[in-house]
């Protein structure tokens, strides 16, 4: 029987494994990983305030609050804070003021517009609002 000498027979061993088993990519082969762009979180006009800028295309100064718990706040530098509710139900607001509920159609949402058509009793009220920290203040007569 012949023998072989162990660095020979290590050598050879290592030819067979490099020879038999596919490499891996070098880092230049590798593709770099795809950019996933996670989807923009749907514009909300909940928790956030807004300041009513026109009504039917005549200048308003009132702040509405839509809070996430159902409340509403809306308030002007000339009148009283008035305390309502109001639920959200795909394009449409329901709104209770002073005890009189009516609906509203959400015509316009974006970060820095949101617009809706109030049917309060008499005719309906086009109502735009801008972000509050977005708009300067109307003069207080």
């Amino acid at each position: 029987m012949r023998f072989v000498s162990l660095p020979l027979l290590l050598g050879a061993a290592l030819v067979a494994l490099a020879c038999g088993t596919p490499q891996a990519p070098t880092p230049a082969a590798v593709a770099p990983p795809a950019v996933v762009t996670p989807p923009a979180p749907p514009t909300s006009f909940v928790n956030r305030v807004w300041r009513a800028v026109t009504a039917n295309g005549a200048p308003r100064d009132e702040l509405y609050v839509f809070l996430s718990g159902g409340t509403l706040v809306i308030t002007s530098s000339t009148g009283t804070p008035m305390v309502g509710r109001w639920a959200h139900v795909g394009e449409r607001v329901t709104m209770v003021e002073e005890g009189v509920e009516h609906t509203a159609d959400i015509l316009t949402l974006t970060a820095d517009e949101f617009r809706i058509r109030s049917y309060n009793p008499g005719e309906p009220v086009e109502l735009h609002f801008v972000p509050a920290d977005a708009a300067p203040r109307a003069p207080v007569p």
